[in-house]
């Protein structure tokens, strides 16, 4: 199934485009959305059309921060009850669980962790997008770390000092753009996208706290999307990407991501028919095929953020997925031929990592 984004997420888009010069319908058009649908902000809309809309703006328009300058025009009532119910926490750590639990409602893509660093005083808000089929989407993660920015921002009065905003991509507009809006060192080309703030930060008080709205709202989330729990599956599927190039994907690091003992984390994953290892050989295999397609990586930046150690450990594993080397794959991919993987090649988990 494809996935779905409200369509209250397009908020301040046509005014940015007339501003910028555009014909914000044409584009809407060329995307593959009906204008007249968005005039309804609980419709949805196909989020990969949402995240092309965005490319496609910020090329014709010439406005490389396009997603950033789109963040000036929203706030947090794009995200409609999700954000009112994280006003109803005491702390930030709080409000962060509520958004990480339902905001899959604002867009079946998204997701929001709170993922351990190697400095045990901080901790990476990790804003990330669950699709498979790579595409361009550097606009959409400006913007989504923006709003997590935001929202954090205004969630604690400012008093949340992130220590650094993290971009999977290379720079793309302006330092000045980014720094008008996001506060904390840059780092781009990083594993993956989100904020690092310190640990202590996280016991903040969520600042103008409206406790009956806020109470409504998530009696309301509650009712219509239960307590916003998913497959642990999924949940360890989605952790291990980020963890694997930081070399902190083993068992321990997961587990202690989702609050529960190692053993308790093989258990639930059992009770689901999976496996640990498998899964995390998965997410390998996914994000192999994904790099080796990147002609400016070379295999051993690819190795370390599938965090192997040795390059012979990513060589031995493409053999495994997709039966050849991943020198060959790459011409094949230069070729047009993207790996399809081994037809009936079971699962053999390379052990071999620094994760």
């Amino acid at each position: 199934m494809a996935h779905q984004l409200r369509a209250q997420s397009i908020i301040g888009f046509a005014p940015l485009v007339a501003e910028l010069g555009g014909d914000a319908q044409q584009l809407l058009r060329s995307a593959g959305l009906d204008p007249a649908e968005l005039e309804q902000p609980d419709i949805y809309i196909s989020h990969r059309a949402f995240i092309q809309l965005l490319e496609d703006a910020a090329s014709k328009l010439r406005c490389p921060d396009f997603g950033l300058r789109l963040l000036d025009r929203q706030d947090l009532s794009v995200l409609g009850p999700i954000a009112l119910a994280a006003q109803h926490a005491a702390d930030l750590r709080e409000a962060l669980d509520c958004f990480a639990r339902y905001i899959h409602v604002q867009g079946s893509a998204l997701r929001l962790y709170l993922l351990p660093q190697a400095d045990p005083g901080q901790v990476m808000i990790a804003v990330d997008l669950r699709l498979r089929r790579q595409i361009a989407r550097r606009q959409q993660v400006e913007l989504a770390v923006g709003l997590a920015h935001k929202a954090i921002d205004l969630l604690t009065g400012g008093r949340c000092k992130p220590l650094a905003i993290c971009l999977p991509h290379s720079r793309i507009a302006p330092l000045r753009s980014y720094r008008e809006r996001l506060r904390g060192k840059l780092l781009f080309e990083q594993p993956g996208a989100g904020i690092r703030i310190s640990r202590q930060d996280l016991d903040l008080p969520v600042n103008d706290r409206h406790a009956e709205l806020a109470a409504a709202a998530l009696t309301y989330l509650q009712s219509q999307y239960g307590r916003g729990e998913e497959r642990l599956a999924v949940r360890v599927r989605a952790l291990i990407r980020p963890l694997l190039a930081a070399g902190r994907c083993g068992v321990d690091n997961i587990a202690a991501s989702l609050a529960m003992h190692p053993r308790t984390l093989h258990r639930r994953l059992a009770r689901e028919g999976a496996r640990f290892e498998e899964i995390k050989d998965d997410v390998r295999r996914e994000m192999a095929r994904s790099l080796i397609a990147q002609a400016g990586l070379s295999l051993t930046q690819i190795a370390n953020a599938l965090g192997y150690a040795e390059q012979s450990a990513l060589s031995r594993s493409c053999v495994r997925w997709f039966g050849d080397s991943p020198r060959r794959l790459r011409q094949l991919t230069g070729a047009g031929q993207p790996p399809a993987g081994r037809p009936g090649t079971p699962h053999q988990p390379e052990t071999q990592s620094i994760g």
